[in-house]
């Protein structure tokens, strides 16, 4: 929830901001199986599984997710 507290709701895209937040949280998901929901506008809804085999993302890939997150810059509507 990580990333999706921080930009908001993105519908069926925060299934996708959460599989990249549990990437990037240290969490051991290796061999893990996971289930994704979403409820979208319009009675629509997304369910995935996936199962990870192994975290992808570089040290460095994580560490420039994270300061991306940390250095944006809030603007008022």
């Amino acid at each position: 929830m990580q990333i999706s507290q921080r930009i908001g709701n993105i519908y069926t895209g925060s299934i996708f901001s959460t599989l990249v937040g549990l990437l990037i949280s240290g969490l051991d998901i290796s061999n893990k199986n996971l289930s994704f929901f979403s409820y979208g506008s319009g009675l629509c809804s997304t369910l995935m599984t996936a199962k990870i085999h192994e975290n992808i993302l570089s040290q460095k890939q994580i560490e420039q997710i994270k300061s991306r997150l940390i250095n944006r810059i809030k603007i008022s509507p």
